[in-house]
């Protein structure tokens, strides 16, 4: 069955609850809120459980309400789509455009903590002092999924492309999504501050702040801002020699390796070869019987090839070759047997020069020049 993922906008709604002041200060972005107080000297920021592991009621737009089944990896996904600046509603569209809405905030920081037992992500999110009168305790998502549906009603998400916004409601009236997600504080921040006499964070407070957040550069700064810095560009260059450094160490051992592993090799298919031939040599004198019985080869002739069987040499590794060599070696020692025959004792083959004949005439001898009894190549 092949499995289709359907990327839909969905709604995920979260109740809220009490949070220590101190962990929602960990949360926030320095530099966003240092941005906002420009406008607002005493913002207030309000921490809210988004998401968590487990079952939620989502809202799928062009497929209708929905149990979807969140696991862990998909709670950090949403952790990692959620940007600094996303945008806050008071309630949401029914296809979770932003015509025609007002943001009544932003996203100002995020965390991933264990909530009730459950790995969760929390938004930290400012909102614009005429709005802070508001009953304001569910929050929905607003995002990008993809699914699988696993039967009417019930689907399991796989993927989180972006979150567009977040859309804050009443309880009374919007019913969370998560039963577990909770609003954990709502404090003003920096409310000593008078930024009517031009008050702002100090570098140091700042970097105090981003230490005490426990924030990183990549969490401030985007990649194009982290490039262009000289001390971070000093630190990766360092790195990437290093990494060059070992990378090369690395492939003139593997080139060794491969050297020895080549050498290895070809001393394996040589001894391989030569107890290949060496077996196949052993089978040599079996078959060159087997040869001259073929041939119907007489006494003398046999003893004779029998007699220098120790000139028989061989590189064969097989049988095929082995029996083209001992045809050659048999060819060769009858034509010496019968150029002895005839030049040393006048003795010819009966079928004349240049005949094809195996052998010397039939016959027991008497009557021939070279029969076995006459015959002084062969023991008596």
């Amino acid at each position: 069955m092949t499995v289709q993922y359907e990327p839909l906008r969905a709604i995920l709604n979260g109740r809220v609850e009490h949070m220590a002041e101190a962990d929602l200060l960990g949360l926030v972005d320095p530099l966003r809120l240092a941005a906002i107080r420009q406008d607002d000297p005493s913002p207030e920021i309000r921490a809210y459980v988004i998401a968590h592991e487990g079952e939620a009621q989502g809202n799928l737009v062009g497929y209708g309400r929905a149990a979807i089944q969140y696991f862990g990896a998909i709670v950090r996904k949403i952790y990692d789509r959620l940007t600094a600046g996303t945008p806050i509603f008071r309630g949401h569209n029914a296809d979770n455009s932003h015509a025609d809405r007002e943001p009544i905030g932003e996203v100002v920081g995020k965390a991933r903590r264990m909530v009730d037992g459950k790995e969760a992500t929390v938004a930290a999110v400012y909102v614009k002092p005429e709005h802070r009168a508001e009953k304001l305790d569910v929050c929905s998502i607003e995002a990008n999924i993809a699914f699988v549906a696993e039967g009417e009603g019930k689907a399991r998400a796989v993927d989180v492309d972006d979150i567009t916004g977040i859309a804050l409601g009443d309880a009374e009236n919007d019913t969370p999504g998560f039963p577990g997600a909770k609003l954990l504080a709502a404090l003003q921040a920096f409310a000593e501050r008078d930024a009517s006499k031009g008050e702002t964070m100090t570098k140091e407070e700042i970097i105090a702040a981003i230490k005490e957040a426990k924030l990183t550069p990549g969490e401030i700064f985007d990649e194009s801002e982290l490039k262009e810095d000289k001390t971070v560009a000093g630190i990766v260059e360092s790195e990437t020699e290093k990494e060059r450094g070992y990378g090369s160490r690395q492939a003139k051992k593997v080139e060794q390796l491969q050297q020895k592993l080549s050498e290895k090799e070809a001393e394996f298919e040589t001894q391989l070869a030569e107890a290949k031939g060496a077996a196949v040599r052993a089978q040599s004198r079996g078959t060159l019987d087997a040869l001259m019985a073929d041939r119907n080869l007489d006494d003398a002739q046999k003893k004779f090839v029998e007699r220098y069987f120790d000139r028989f040499e061989t590189e064969a590794t097989d049988e095929d070759g082995l029996k083209n060599d001992l045809v050659k070696f048999l060819d060769g020692q009858l034509s010496e047997f019968r150029a002895l025959a005839a030049d040393v004792y006048g003795v010819k083959d009966n079928k004349g020069e240049g005949s094809d004949s195996p052998g010397t005439p039939p016959g027991d001898g008497e009557g021939q020049q070279f029969g076995p009894g006459n015959n002084p190549l062969i023991p008596d």
